[in-house]
């Protein structure tokens, strides 16, 4: 789990620049993220914000030398991606609250050792917007 290494210890600042989608308006929401280890070689993801929370694992399997994350919130959703290099994912998420199951590809930078950023790509029929994401410590 070495590309997670830096995001271990303490807390995270975030801020998730979303866009316009449906009859929600572009709006930016701040949240709290905290890294820590976990049984089996794996890291594991809290996300926590006004109203919101998500719960993700990562792990990494070595015969097929893949990468992987699942998550679910606290709004009915949950996703799952796997990545070769650990750091851009590509899978599929259902947002259980909007009955939408969506493909994705996320990308995690490390921008500095209290710094990274992720950039999201939701596609889902003629449905494409981005995330992104700013987190500093």
């Amino acid at each position: 789990m070495a590309p997670f290494n830096y995001l271990i210890g303490g807390s995270w600042k975030c801020s998730i620049k979303a866009p316009a989608v449906g009859a929600r308006p572009a709006h930016t929401e701040r949240v709290t993220v905290v890294f820590s280890l976990a049984p089996g070689n794996t890291a594991y993801s809290r996300v926590s914000g006004p109203g919101y929370s998500r719960d993700r694992y990562y792990g990494y399997k070595a015969k097929s030398r893949l990468y992987w994350a699942a998550s679910v919130d606290n709004q009915g959703s949950y996703g799952f991606e796997t990545s070769r290099d650990g750091a851009t994912f590509d899978g599929s998420t259902w947002f259980g609250g909007m009955s939408l199951n969506l493909k994705f590809r996320n990308t995690l930078a490390k921008v500095n050792a209290d710094e990274f950023t992720t950039h999201q790509v939701l596609i889902g029929g003629r449905l494409q917007v981005a995330v992104d994401t700013v987190c500093t410590r």
